[in-house]
């Protein structure tokens, strides 16, 4: 049986798996609980060979990196969307017209 508990984080709620607790209490050399109950904002790195680091996560949203390629790809998601708009909307026209002149009717079967 696999058993769960929640953990509040800054993001909300995450759900986290007793037995994974349990495996990175086993890696870490740490009793379960200091684990289950360890603060928010800390993450645990494990790398083969080495022993693993607890550390302060990493807010990437403070990234002047990251900063850019989500201005831009925001800058793009809006040209984009105008282009959707305006195909939609000629086509809307384009149907409307073709409804006024006799032609283009959609009927159902």
């Amino acid at each position: 049986m696999l058993m769960t508990t929640l953990l509040k984080s800054s993001n909300g709620i995450t759900q986290v798996s007793v037995d994974t607790a349990r495996n990175i209490s086993i890696r870490l050399n740490l009793p379960l609980d200091e684990v289950l109950y360890m603060p928010v904002g800390k993450t645990v790195i494990f790398r083969r060979g080495q022993k693993p680091v607890v550390t302060d996560r990493y807010d990437i949203e403070q990234d002047p990196d990251y900063q850019k390629v989500t201005e831009n790809y925001q800058k793009w998601v809006q040209e984009r969307s105008k282009y959707v708009y305006q195909f939609f909307e000629s086509s809307k026209q384009s149907v409307g017209r073709g409804t006024e002149e006799g032609g283009g009717e959609i009927r159902s079967h």
